[in-house]
């Protein structure tokens, strides 16, 4: 599949929300305004690709080194989760070739996409971006978010 970014959240424009600045990979994300993928950056810094968007989403990106969209299976996937745990996929800017992956979970949603960039222009505003992009794992249970501990609070510290 494919899909263009026509440009960069977080830098002020006259359009508004996310028009040209998300990828929704299925009709319930769209209906919730919940990308699953952000091209965002800062006026004048180079852009970067975000997944976590709201209130307690979850979401890492991890770089498939050696594999392509069309042959990241679900087992390469994590298993690059394990060596690429401590490395940010994006510390050089978004690169045009590598395969990346992001595992995304909400309240709502579980999804690891895995994709690559075929044409960016990040050097200027507004940057624009293409990616080819496949969705390995996507589960929606609307009916059952889910929820926390009763003991769970985000700002509480851990105690022996």
């Amino acid at each position: 599949m494919q899909h263009k970014f026509s440009r960069v959240y977080g830098c002020p424009s006259n359009k508004s929300g996310y028009d040209g600045t998300a990828l929704f990979a299925s009709a319930y994300s769209k209906s919730r305004n919940s990308p699953d993928l952000l091209l965002y950056g800062a006026c004048g810094s180079p852009p970067t690709f975000i997944s976590a968007t709201a209130g307690n989403d979850i979401a890492f990106f991890v770089e498939l080194d050696g594999y392509s969209v069309e042959n990241a299976t679900a087992q390469v996937v994590w298993q690059a989760i394990v060596k690429s745990a401590s490395r940010d996929a994006f510390a050089n800017g978004i690169q045009t070739g590598p395969t990346y992956a992001v595992f995304k979970s909400t309240d709502e949603i579980r999804s690891a996409i895995v994709f690559n960039a075929t044409n960016c222009e990040t050097a200027a505003y507004p940057s624009q971006c293409s990616i080819t992009y496949a969705p390995i794992l996507y589960n929606v249970n609307p009916s059952s978010p889910v929820k926390a501990q009763p003991a769970f609070d985000w700002n509480k510290p851990n105690l022996p």
